[in-house]
């Protein structure tokens, strides 16, 4: 048997082919950025406002915040110190409160006692003022039976 010929097969790219496919990407990636470059001109250059402006306005703007954000560091600041001051004269007047209640129970258990005594004094003195009364009466009926006694 004879061997055949070895066939001859030639693998990969012309170095053609690939300038032609290289040179044809680099051409669409040079026309995707010339694009992308004009829209954002058209862009920047809709507005009237440049980026130096956008910038300068946007710096105008944080300054604002940041005077604005201090301003209510410093009203918390007080707002804080407001608290503790509230916090002081309370505790002052709540170590207090169960002194003033003492007195007060004490004060109203004194009432009391008074309350239940006063009936059985207001009876001793109209019994008192009764028995004066009495005595008195009987003294001028005496005096005026005295009198009558001789003239009859």
């Amino acid at each position: 048997m004879t061997t055949p010929a070895p066939i001859d097969i030639q693998v990969g790219l012309p170095w053609g082919a690939i300038l032609i496919a290289g040179g044809a990407l680099l051409a669409m990636l040079g026309f995707a950025i010339r694009m992308l470059h004009k829209g954002i001109h058209k862009r920047i250059d809709g507005t009237d406002i440049t980026i130096k402006e956008k910038s300068q306005t946007v710096r105008e703007l944080v300054v604002q915040l940041e005077e604005r954000v201090g301003k209510y560091f410093e009203a918390h600041e007080r707002l804080r110190d407001k608290w503790d001051e509230f916090l002081k004269e309370y505790l002052k007047i709540d170590s207090t409160r169960g002194q003033k209640v003492d007195a007060l129970f004490r004060l109203n258990d004194q009432m009391q006692k008074i309350l239940d005594t006063l009936p059985r004094h207001v009876d001793s003195k109209i019994e008192e003022a009764f028995t004066h009364s009495l005595s008195e009466l009987k003294l001028y009926i005496r005096e005026l039976m005295s009198r009558e006694k001789p003239s009859a």
